[in-house]
């Protein structure tokens, strides 16, 4: 029963919105216009995985939240970025919803 409380527990905890906020957040070089922002944003939201994208060309950083229980690798987001002309110079996983990163832009 301890057992069963456990995993019910654990369930309920991964499964709720505060951890299900995975996203992708690369810095990348050459986002000069909203036209590059129109273009990665097209590109990525086309991928089944993703559920928004945000690019923010003030601190060159694009950031994509995939769907709950869905997964992407940052290798194939920086392929896709790298494919519509521009280099990601990082690339790492984040917890942070988009909204969280586009909050970061106010500090």
């Amino acid at each position: 029963m301890k057992r069963l409380l456990v995993a019910a527990l654990a369930a309920a905890l991964f499964s709720s919105p505060a951890f299900a906020a995975r996203s992708i957040k690369a810095s990348v070089n050459g986002l000069v216009c909203s036209f590059c922002a129109a273009a990665i944003e097209k590109r990525l939201k086309a991928l089944s995985e993703v559920k928004a994208v945000y690019v923010d060309l003030t601190r060159k950083v694009v950031a994509v939240e995939l769907k709950d229980g869905k997964d992407l690798s940052p290798e194939k987001i920086a392929e896709e970025i790298k494919d519509s002309g521009y280099d990601v110079v990082t690339i790492v996983r984040s917890e942070q919803s988009i909204q969280q990163i586009r909050a970061e832009k106010s500090k």
